[in-house]
């Protein structure tokens, strides 16, 4: 009855129950004892090498000095905005190495509704995003027909705590609004951009495709691939272009505060493997 009832209560054809049925089901990869074909170590050795192949150590430290800003700073995290990024974290994802899940902080946030304001307001103040806050749980899941003794043969997912998260989206919001409203952003970036994707990108393309074709003209598309690209940005890159955005001081700094002592962590039975 219970397996009739969920089948008949579909109301969206493409919802949980066409997912049941159709979605192909794929789970993290176990770390195997063989990598780059030596078969010495240990799974945590084995995991130590993966993290370090796949997160390379930056070129530059990633402790810097606070920017010297003379931008005033943003007023304080409303309590609305804090609750419709709480209200919109998806259900049923896999919690980071901290154990809380999207609906825990949901509950908290319903039961509680000055905690998090209290908090994420102390972090813009003391321009603080705390450590514990930046640590990444790694799943891995190995690609398709590659071979597992490889540590370029397993793609990486990062797992950060929802607290976190949710603070990153308040800086990411204000940081996005004062780059808007100082028309800071190029016309031509599709990506990251509200109101913008992937499709009208490709539209784009398409347009300038069918003039230059109806004016007889030849279109040439380059199409780059950066391997590792999120992996591997420079951060002292990312706070030059932050500083010369003049955004306030205090999302400025946090956001120094967030690129600094960052680590990934990957299970194994015998214990974590970490990376800075």
């Amino acid at each position: 009855m219970g397996w009739r009832k969920f089948c008949s209560a579909a109301s969206h054809p493409y919802g949980k129950q066409y997912k049941v049925a159709f979605r192909k089901s794929v789970f993290p990869s176990q770390i195997p004892y063989l990598i780059n074909g030596d078969p010495k170590g240990s799974p945590q050795e084995a995991a130590q090498n993966i993290l370090d192949q796949i997160f390379l150590s930056p070129a530059i430290p990633t402790n810097y000095n606070l920017t010297t800003s003379t931008q005033p700073p943003d007023p304080p995290f409303s309590p609305q905005e804090i609750s419709a990024v709480i209200k919109h974290l998806p259900s049923g994802k896999a919690p980071a190495i901290d154990g809380i899940e999207n609906l825990l902080i949901k509950i908290i946030h319903k039961r509680f509704d000055n905690i998090f304001p209290i908090l994420f307001n102390k972090c813009l103040h003391l321009s603080c995003f705390p450590d514990s806050l930046k640590i990444g749980n790694i799943i891995s899941f190995q690609k398709g027909g590659k071979d597992q003794r490889l540590a370029s043969s397993y793609r990486p997912i990062s797992l950060l705590p929802t607290i976190g998260k949710v603070l990153e989206k308040l800086m990411t919001q204000r940081l996005t609004y004062h780059l808007e409203s100082t028309n800071s952003l190029n016309d031509r970036q599709h990506g990251f951009r509200e109101g913008k994707s992937v499709d009208t990108a490709i539209n784009e393309l398409l347009s300038k495709i069918q003039t230059a074709r109806r004016d007889s003209k030849h279109v040439l598309v380059l199409s780059i691939g950066i391997k590792g690209a999120f992996h591997n940005l420079q951060h002292r890159a990312i706070l030059k272009s932050l500083d010369a955005s003049a955004c306030p001081v205090n999302i400025n700094r946090l956001f120094h505060s967030l690129l600094q002592n960052r680590k990934v962590t990957l299970l194994t039975p015998q214990g974590r493997a970490t990376k800075d």
